[in-house]
């Protein structure tokens, strides 16, 4: 009697299922050795280059058959290739695919070591940035893998479980920065390292960090809790005060408002540092605008708590945002009003200097230059934004009109 067809099938699709989770890593980590093996082995380039990257995968192939794979350091060929100065991008593309794969496959979320995801950060870092004997386009593909890899490990990793380091993360920033302003890269690849750079912003400002400011007396909302002198300060001396200070050195300790800071200190820089002579100044500031607006949006109100983040806010941010009210391009206009809102719907305690200079030089004296029709609909609108919030607007009248040192905004404004 011939066996059914069942018969035959069940059992083999039985023992599959009975397949080990780290049978499969092994699996795949083998099929990622033979892909990168055969591209190095038909590449006319690779002939005249020494077999030590060879010689490693090789290895790493027999350590694999022999020995558990908790054991083996399976990252280290793979990481070499990528920042190796001698290979063509041909290669350490394929090398940052296999470290991408592994990332999604949950590899490294699997393992139990903590310097997995700063490892593979601070190597592939060191990716040779530009090759002149090979293509822009060549380069960019790689870029974009590397863009892809960091991203992912910072999914990877969070304040509580594999944390990328201070170093580590503002590496990474850096990284993404630089590519958005190479103009060798085509829009298409700036737009990407733009996009992954809302991506990182949101992810760091989305997860708490603790601060290590005493956070205690800061649970009220009341713009009345902000001591105006301090905030004048702050805002009105800024010359006098920590431009001119020394910032420091980031460290190995996991990523923290040390990092936080010097970003915001990055983004406060971008707010100013392009003018108009340059074509590309307005997406240029934009950016600094957007990412800015996504670390109000996600993080506010924890920010709020940092006194080391609130001090860049109130200082160099609010003083640049300033300038940027004045300018003529709508785009930027309506993104510095936006990121104006949002700063004070999430810090306003620390605010209330800030928010009465804004109010009075440039939301109020809006009537005053008629011929600029859009600049005054922009505005108009942004001045909703704040009627719409009931408890903003009767703080203004408590903290402002009700105070003898302050203008009275809320009267300015019903006869505005």
């Amino acid at each position: 009697k011939q066996p059914s067809f069942s018969s035959v099938v069940v059992p083999f699709l039985f023992i599959s299922l009975k397949m080990s989770f780290s049978q499969n890593k092994v699996n795949c980590i083998k099929g990622e050795i033979r892909n990168i093996l055969t591209i190095m082995r038909f590449n006319p380039v690779f002939s005249s280059i020494k077999d030590i990257y060879t010689q490693d995968l090789r290895i790493l192939f027999q350590s694999l058959i022999c020995n558990p794979l908790e054991q083996v350091n399976y990252l280290r060929p793979f990481l070499n290739i990528i920042k190796s100065p001698e290979l063509p991008y041909t290669i350490i593309g394929v090398a940052l695919s296999s470290i991408h794969k592994f990332l999604l496959y949950g590899f490294i979320k699997e393992s139990s070591s903590v310097d997995l995801v700063n490892n593979i950060v601070e190597n592939v870092v060191q990716c040779p940035r530009f090759k002149l004997a090979y293509q822009a386009s060549d380069q960019e593909v790689v870029t974009m893998k590397l863009l892809q890899v960091m991203l992912e490990c910072l999914r990877m990793s969070s304040p509580d479980d594999k944390p990328l380091s201070n170093r580590n993360l503002w590496s990474l920033l850096t990284y993404c920065f630089e590519a958005n302003l190479e103009d060798r890269f085509s829009d298409l690849l700036k737009k990407m390292a733009q996009n992954t750079l809302m991506q990182v912003t949101l992810l760091i400002f989305s997860r708490a960090v603790d601060c290590d400011d005493d956070a205690e007396e800061n649970n009220e909302s009341s713009l009345s809790n902000n001591r105006r002198g301090s905030s004048a300060k702050g805002f009105h001396a800024l010359s006098q005060s920590g431009n001119g200070s020394k910032e420091a050195e980031l460290d190995d300790k996991p990523y923290n408002t040390l990092c936080l800071r010097k970003f915001f200190l990055y983004l406060a820089n971008t707010l100013i540092s392009w003018t108009e002579e340059d074509p590309f100044w307005t997406h240029k500031r934009g950016l600094g605008l957007y990412l800015l607006n996504t670390a109000l949006e996600t993080g506010g109100f924890w920010i709020s708590d940092c006194e080391d983040l609130v001090s860049v806010l109130e200082d160099d941010i609010c003083k640049y945002l300033l300038v940027n009210l004045q300018n003529n391009d709508h785009f930027i206009l309506s993104l510095t009003y936006r990121v104006v809102f949002n700063l004070f719907l999430s810090v306003k305690r620390h605010m209330k200097v800030q928010l009465e200079v804004f109010f009075t030089s440039i939301h109020l004296k809006l009537n005053e230059k008629p011929e600029n029709y859009q600049q005054s609909i922009i505005g108009m609108e942004s001045i909703l934004d704040y009627c719409r919030e009931p408890t903003l607007i009767l703080e203004f009248y408590t903290n402002y009109d009700c105070d003898v040192h302050c203008a009275n905004l809320y009267e300015q404004l019903c006869k505005f």
